[in-house]
């Protein structure tokens, strides 16, 4: 199969998503109005609700939301086969992720920039906002862990991209400046500034890689003795950056990163496109591979759920940092359809990277074909580095450029994402102690050191295990979980409007079916293996998921039923 024509057809369908499908849900489903104000507006604290220009949010938001995840997804999710992963993620990125995406920034939006707990304590009930309060700081807490993880391990692969990682204190604080630049001089030189800094770290990293090797403390044959790699010295950088982030208004620090990763993306993005057009290499991956070693394809559905714009950590993103810079309602289809459009496409594009390129079909299999089970998730992201850099190095760049150039790429984006989730985690646990009777904002510093030094005591504790697949189904059972009881608060927000939601339970409705298959799927391996604090973990998940949605379900019902008895009967005879 030619790649340049699924591409091409993926952007076509994407385009007309955003062109028609989009535009049915902004004004015929969630009728957002233009003229309500934002809570960007009416909330304006100079810290988390800022008003912000539209497409310098959407760069921040994709970044926040593309990386990493959807790498990780889109590499395992080819094992089954390049179609079902290029089917899943278009159908899912255009109908149910456009649909998750617009729905929850329209309802938070509605709520003066509610988290999905304060939604569901707004649209339920107080009880209702316990599971939703769990389930998102078990999420959250487990994508800090990984996510700070994998930017370890990432840059030890690749220390090339080491200096510019590092450079990217100073290049935000320039990228800021030229974002308030009061003269058109002023921006250029801020702008120049940022360019220089981060072309001498590009080159510094070329010439002189800050590289890393073995383990600083070995178990010298005591296994209780714990290993400290060297990959955990970035990773600590990182947490620092992310924590003091965190702590500072989201205008001076995560905005101006996010506009950078979003410029990376877009510029690499476009690079690959650009080579798999010219070059057009054929799939070398089977369309559907029936090893019979391989898993349920439920699994596939799980895992594709977990890296693709349908997932419970977008959702937090979406009512987190997002929601409070929102300037205009009309932002919110762009920012929430786009935002996922960018995140199909960037899946989309690795699916092509990861199955093209091959001598042939027996090739690829000795690569890909192996159930992952024991491999270190970070394996797919490497993969994409090194195969995403021969494809740019086809256009004529040195390969070491290109890698170099695709490696902090992928970090910044796995940055950008762990510095919004880390500041969605703040606010989920603000809220909570806002509606406990705390002072508002109380100890805002305090708060940040201790969701810190959490993160790093889980970081830590994974470290010394495998940082597999298991962690990846860990996220995917809490994300999903907390996705379908997100939807049905949609539901009910849409219900009490007297308006239809059928488009908006059609997707838990098909879904929810899958999901309990591959959590009893996964728990059940856990338990042949006696994996038991994953295991322990999950079954708290579900719980956790079935309270959420069995409260959220019944409010639905209870309003759906208020809406249909104060609707006028039918004159007789009619």
């Amino acid at each position: 199969m030619n790649s340049l024509v699924l591409i091409m057809v993926a952007i076509g369908v994407f385009a007309m998503g955003y062109r028609f499908y989009s535009k049915f849900l902004t004004l015929g489903v969630f009728r957002i109005d233009n003229s309500a104000p934002t809570p960007a507006s009416h909330r304006h604290d100079s810290h988390d609700f800022v008003r912000c220009n539209r497409w310098l949010l959407l760069s921040q938001h994709t970044a926040a939301i593309a990386g990493g995840t959807t790498l990780i997804g889109a590499g395992v999710a080819v094992i089954w086969g390049w179609v079902p992963a290029y089917l899943w993620i278009v159908v899912i990125s255009v109908v149910i992720a456009g649909t998750y995406a617009i729905g929850s920034l329209w309802a938070s939006l509605r709520y003066a920039g509610a988290t999905p707990q304060a939604l569901a304590r707004e649209l339920v009930g107080a009880a209702a906002a316990i599971p939703f309060f769990i389930l998102g700081g078990i999420l959250l807490l487990a994508m800090c862990a990984v996510l700070t993880l994998l930017i370890g391990e990432v840059l030890i692969a690749h220390p090339t991209a080491t200096w510019m990682f590092l450079s990217l204190a100073p290049v935000t604080v320039f990228l800021r400046q030229s974002l308030f630049a009061a003269s058109t001089a002023d921006l250029v030189k801020n702008v120049a500034l940022a360019v220089l800094i981060f072309a001498a770290a590009f080159v510094a990293g070329l010439y002189l890689p800050l590289s890393l090797g073995g383990d600083w403390l070995a178990p010298n044959g005591n296994p209780q003795r714990p290993v400290l790699g060297p990959g955990l010295a970035w990773s600590a950088v990182a947490l620092v950056m992310a924590y003091l982030s965190s702590k500072d208004p989201v205008w001076r620090t995560a905005r101006p990163r996010g506009v950078l990763a979003g410029i990376l993306l877009l510029a690499v993005g476009l690079l690959l496109i650009i080579g798999i057009g010219i070059y057009q290499p054929q799939i070398s991956a089977p369309r559907i591979n029936e090893q019979a070693d391989l898993p349920s394809a439920a699994i596939i559905i799980l895992l594709m759920l977990t890296g693709g714009a349908f997932a419970g950590y977008h959702v937090l993103i979406h009512t987190g940092p997002t929601v409070r810079q929102i300037e205009h309602q009309q932002d919110a289809p762009l920012l929430g359809y786009v935002g996922v459009v960018a995140d199909g496409l960037l899946a989309i594009t690795a699916v092509l990277v990861l199955t093209t390129g091959f001598a042939d079909t027996e090739t690829w299999r000795s690569s890909f074909a192996a159930w992952p089970q024991y491999e270190p998730i970070s394996r797919w992201l490497n993969e994409f580095i090194s195969r995403g850099a021969g494809v740019i190095a086809a256009l004529g760049a040195p390969r070491d450029w290109a890698s170099a150039l695709t490696a902090i790429t992928v970090v910044t984006l796995l940055f950008s994402a762990l510095e919004n989730a880390l500041r969605s985690f703040g606010l989920l646990v603000s809220e909570g102690r806002d509606q406990l009777g705390s002072p508002p904002g109380a100890d805002l510093t305090g708060q940040c050191r201790v969701l810190v030094l959490v993160v790093a005591v889980a970081a830590f504790g994974v470290s010394q295990t495998r940082l597999d697949l298991d962690y990846w189904y860990l996220i995917g059972i809490a994300g999903q979980w907390l996705a379908p009881a997100v939807f049905v608060l949609i539901v009910i927000a849409l219900a009490r409007l007297g308006r239809s939601t059928l488009m908006v339970l059609i997707p838990p409705i098909v879904l929810s079916p899958l999901l309990i298959w591959g959590t009893l799927w996964v728990m059940w391996q856990w338990w042949r293996e006696s994996q038991w604090l994953l295991l322990l973990t999950a079954t708290a998940i579900l719980l956790l998921g079935l309270w959420a949605l069995t409260l959220t379900t019944i409010t639905a019902l209870h309003v759906h039923r208020q809406q249909a008895s104060a609707m006028p009967s039918r004159p007789p005879g009619l």
